[in-house]
């Protein structure tokens, strides 16, 4: 029979999503970090008080809003805003929802998946 690993790990696009997908994982009986990692992003001031405290990714919103106003400016004095190149430095803030998950059993593909598979294969 064929296998696949199980997922460990789920990378959520903000805070919000990922507050809410350890929410559903709980329902389902699965335990963060033991069980799977979820991490968000924004840092949002609600992160660290989620159970576990959520590890996630800080923007600078500060840094954002200022480069912003900064653009809306120079438009706004007849400038071109030079915005294709723009990045604001991001950092990485760890918690407790994520974790080195132990031995995991396989999952088990479907017929149907090993047929789809195979077709992909050849």
């Amino acid at each position: 029979m064929e296998a696949t690993p199980a997922v460990t790990a789920i990378a959520c696009s903000c805070d919000a999503v990922a507050r809410h997908a350890i929410r559903t994982l709980a329902e389902a009986g699965v335990e963060v970090p033991r069980d799977m990692s979820v991490t968000g992003f924004d840092d949002d001031p609600i992160a660290e008080w989620t159970s576990p405290p959520l590890t996630t990714i800080r923007q600078d919103f500060d840094e954002i809003g200022g480069r912003a106003f900064a653009l809306l400016e120079k438009l706004l004095e007849g400038g071109a805003p030079d915005a294709a190149g723009e990045t604001v430095p991001v950092s990485f803030v760890a918690r407790g929802s994520v974790g080195s998950p132990g031995p995991r059993p396989l999952a088990r593909t479907t017929r149907a998946g090993r047929a789809r598979s195979r077709r992909m294969a050849s």
